[in-house]
């Protein structure tokens, strides 16, 4: 009889951090569009843009790592290891602007690090743009250290620049009624 309740309250307990981690949302309507922030002082020094920018793009995966990062842990020293590591990157490439895709706000997953700021602020640029396109509550995989992982998560794109970014419209695309 011991056995099976405890097989019940284990099974209870699955079941209700799961209805939990569903209580959340991807986010497919425009609520994370328009947030355009400038570093305090940006507009007061901010050169003139140039005739011709230099673009990067980049794909941070949250600032965990390669391919298969999200398995792995990371702490927070090596978290920030590898925004320096990113922060290199762009400096070395000479870019004036930088698209970011994948990037955590404030989540509990990556240390609540706003990795946009974080980035541009390390680069001396005082222009962010967001656009979120996933904030929900986060339940990991069995192989993950739960201590860290659970919790809100907020994450999209994001755009830093050098120079003033004065607009930023989030456009959804048509989609496929096969995959909603």
């Amino acid at each position: 009889m011991l056995e099976f309740a405890l097989a019940l309250a284990v099974m209870l307990l699955l079941v209700g951090a799961l209805l939990w981690a569903g209580g959340g949302k991807t986010l497919h309507e425009p609520h994370g569009s328009g947030i355009v922030e400038a570093i305090p002082g940006a507009f007061e020094t901010s050169p003139t843009p140039p005739e011709e920018l230099l673009l990067l793009s980049y794909n941070m995966g949250y600032g965990l790592g390669g391919a298969g990062a999200h398995h792995r842990s990371t702490d927070v020293v090596t978290l920030y290891d590898r925004l320096d590591q990113i922060i290199e990157t762009i400096a070395a490439c000479g870019a004036e602007m930088v698209l970011l895709q994948e990037v955590d706000f404030a989540s509990r997953r990556t240390y609540r690090v706003d990795q946009l700021q974080y980035i541009a602020a390390a680069l001396g640029w005082g222009f962010v743009a967001r656009v979120i396109t996933w904030e929900c509550r986060y339940l990991p995989t069995p192989f993950w250290p739960l201590q860290r992982q659970v919790g809100r998560l907020r994450a999209g794109q994001g755009v830093i620049s050098r120079y003033p970014l004065l607009q930023n419209t989030r456009q959804r695309l048509s989609q496929s009624t096969a995959q909603p």
